[in-house]
Protein backbone atom coordinates (compact mmCIF):
# COMPACT_ATOMS: atom_id res chain seq x y z
CA UNK A 1 0.00 0.00 0.00
CA UNK A 2 2.85 2.38 0.84
CA UNK A 3 4.46 1.69 -2.53
CA UNK A 4 0.96 2.67 -4.54
CA UNK A 5 0.51 5.88 -2.44
CA UNK A 6 4.14 7.06 -3.39
CA UNK A 7 3.65 5.94 -6.64
CA UNK A 8 0.47 7.81 -6.65
CA UNK A 9 2.08 11.18 -5.20
CA UNK A 10 4.99 10.72 -7.73
CA UNK A 11 2.80 10.93 -10.23
CA UNK A 12 0.49 13.24 -9.15
CA UNK A 13 3.71 15.61 -8.89
CA UNK A 14 4.80 15.19 -12.07
CA UNK A 15 1.47 15.93 -13.63
CA UNK A 16 1.61 19.34 -11.26
CA UNK A 17 4.36 20.43 -12.53
CA UNK A 18 4.26 19.95 -16.26
CA UNK A 19 1.22 22.23 -16.07
CA UNK A 20 3.61 25.01 -15.55
CA UNK A 21 3.50 27.94 -18.15
CA UNK A 22 6.96 29.38 -18.95
CA UNK A 23 8.10 32.18 -17.51
CA UNK A 24 10.08 34.40 -19.70
CA UNK A 25 11.77 38.07 -20.01
CA UNK A 26 9.65 39.87 -22.48
CA UNK A 27 12.38 41.16 -24.08
CA UNK A 28 12.40 37.77 -25.32
CA UNK A 29 9.76 38.27 -27.51
CA UNK A 30 10.63 41.66 -29.67
CA UNK A 31 13.30 43.35 -30.71
CA UNK A 32 14.05 47.05 -29.28
CA UNK A 33 14.00 48.45 -32.48
CA UNK A 34 10.74 47.90 -34.10
CA UNK A 35 8.95 49.86 -31.57
CA UNK A 36 8.10 53.36 -33.05
CA UNK A 37 5.42 54.27 -30.32
CA UNK A 38 4.41 53.95 -26.89
CA UNK A 39 1.19 55.12 -26.10
CA UNK A 40 -1.19 54.81 -23.00
CA UNK A 41 -4.36 54.31 -23.88
CA UNK A 42 -7.87 53.03 -22.70
CA UNK A 43 -9.78 50.43 -24.66
CA UNK A 44 -13.56 50.23 -23.58
CA UNK A 45 -14.28 46.08 -24.09
CA UNK A 46 -17.60 45.45 -22.41
CA UNK A 47 -17.74 41.54 -24.02
CA UNK A 48 -14.19 40.39 -22.47
CA UNK A 49 -14.11 37.05 -21.28
CA UNK A 50 -12.33 35.35 -18.99
CA UNK A 51 -11.17 31.77 -19.62
CA UNK A 52 -11.44 29.06 -16.68
CA UNK A 53 -8.33 27.46 -17.42
CA UNK A 54 -4.97 28.53 -19.26
CA UNK A 55 -4.00 25.16 -20.15
CA UNK A 56 -5.68 24.20 -23.83
CA UNK A 57 -4.55 26.67 -26.48
CA UNK A 58 -7.32 29.48 -26.69
CA UNK A 59 -5.58 31.27 -29.64
CA UNK A 60 -8.71 30.63 -31.75
CA UNK A 61 -10.99 32.13 -29.02
CA UNK A 62 -9.28 35.38 -28.86
CA UNK A 63 -11.13 38.43 -30.07
CA UNK A 64 -10.65 41.09 -32.74
CA UNK A 65 -10.16 44.30 -31.46
CA UNK A 66 -12.60 47.53 -31.82
CA UNK A 67 -10.36 50.10 -33.14
CA UNK A 68 -13.09 52.45 -32.50
CA UNK A 69 -12.86 52.00 -28.70
CA UNK A 70 -9.24 53.14 -28.32
CA UNK A 71 -8.70 56.24 -26.71
CA UNK A 72 -5.64 57.67 -26.33
CA UNK A 73 -4.72 58.88 -23.67
CA UNK A 74 -0.86 59.69 -23.20
CA UNK A 75 2.09 59.21 -25.85
CA UNK A 76 5.50 58.73 -23.73
CA UNK A 77 8.16 61.45 -25.02
CA UNK A 78 10.70 60.08 -26.82
CA UNK A 79 13.37 61.33 -23.93
CA UNK A 80 11.30 58.29 -22.05
CA UNK A 81 10.98 55.53 -24.61
CA UNK A 82 14.75 53.80 -23.78
CA UNK A 83 14.18 53.52 -20.25
CA UNK A 84 10.45 52.50 -20.67
CA UNK A 85 11.93 49.96 -23.02
CA UNK A 86 14.46 48.76 -20.24
CA UNK A 87 11.79 48.44 -17.92
CA UNK A 88 9.83 46.36 -20.17
CA UNK A 89 12.09 44.19 -21.49
CA UNK A 90 13.13 42.57 -17.85
CA UNK A 91 9.60 42.49 -16.57
CA UNK A 92 8.25 38.56 -16.88
CA UNK A 93 5.59 37.14 -18.29
CA UNK A 94 3.72 33.67 -18.51
CA UNK A 95 4.19 32.92 -21.85
CA UNK A 96 0.60 31.72 -23.84
CA UNK A 97 -0.88 31.59 -20.33
CA UNK A 98 -4.49 32.51 -21.98
CA UNK A 99 -6.71 34.60 -18.83
CA UNK A 100 -8.41 36.53 -21.02
CA UNK A 101 -10.13 36.47 -24.95
CA UNK A 102 -8.91 40.22 -25.23
CA UNK A 103 -7.35 43.54 -23.25
CA UNK A 104 -9.77 45.66 -21.50
CA UNK A 105 -9.31 49.14 -19.69
CA UNK A 106 -5.99 50.86 -18.98
CA UNK A 107 -3.25 49.82 -21.67
CA UNK A 108 0.19 50.21 -23.31
CA UNK A 109 0.42 49.88 -26.92
CA UNK A 110 3.90 49.46 -28.23
CA UNK A 111 3.01 50.58 -32.03
CA UNK A 112 5.66 48.88 -34.11
CA UNK A 113 7.63 50.35 -37.34
CA UNK A 114 5.13 47.85 -39.34
CA UNK A 115 2.24 49.68 -38.03
CA UNK A 116 1.24 46.95 -36.12
CA UNK A 117 0.82 47.00 -32.46
CA UNK A 118 1.26 45.48 -29.28
CA UNK A 119 -1.26 45.84 -26.43
CA UNK A 120 -0.06 44.83 -22.83
CA UNK A 121 -1.87 45.13 -19.64
CA UNK A 122 -1.79 43.17 -16.36
CA UNK A 123 -3.58 40.07 -17.66
CA UNK A 124 -3.16 40.17 -21.48
CA UNK A 125 -0.63 40.72 -24.00
CA UNK A 126 -1.60 40.25 -27.67
CA UNK A 127 -0.02 41.56 -31.48
CA UNK A 128 -2.84 42.96 -33.42
CA UNK A 129 -2.23 44.62 -37.19
CA UNK A 130 -3.49 48.28 -37.63
CA UNK A 131 -6.79 47.10 -37.94
CA UNK A 132 -7.09 45.60 -34.72
CA UNK A 133 -7.10 42.28 -35.89
CA UNK A 134 -5.16 39.77 -33.86
CA UNK A 135 -1.81 38.28 -34.85
CA UNK A 136 -0.54 36.86 -31.81
CA UNK A 137 -0.74 35.91 -28.13
CA UNK A 138 2.21 36.51 -25.88
CA UNK A 139 0.59 35.56 -22.49
CA UNK A 140 -0.55 37.59 -19.21
CA UNK A 141 2.08 39.36 -17.32
CA UNK A 142 3.84 37.31 -14.02
CA UNK A 143 2.39 39.65 -11.45
CA UNK A 144 0.38 43.55 -11.42
CA UNK A 145 3.66 45.05 -10.18
CA UNK A 146 5.05 44.65 -13.64
CA UNK A 147 2.46 46.60 -15.94
CA UNK A 148 2.49 49.31 -12.65
CA UNK A 149 5.60 50.08 -13.17
CA UNK A 150 5.58 50.70 -16.88
CA UNK A 151 2.67 52.99 -16.23
CA UNK A 152 5.28 55.00 -14.59
CA UNK A 153 6.30 56.28 -17.04
CA UNK A 154 3.34 58.42 -18.33
CA UNK A 155 2.20 61.27 -16.25
CA UNK A 156 -1.05 60.91 -16.75
CA UNK A 157 -1.31 57.15 -15.18
CA UNK A 158 -3.47 58.14 -12.44
CA UNK A 159 -6.87 57.26 -15.23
Amino acid sequence: MKKILIIFLLFFTIILTACDPSILRFGKCIETEEIKTIELINYKNSEQHRFISWIPDHSSDLKNLNVENIEVIETLSDESISSFEDELFASFILFKYYTYDSPSGLCVRLILNSDDYILLNTGYIGKYDSKGIVISFYGRFDGSTYFSNLLKYFSKNDV
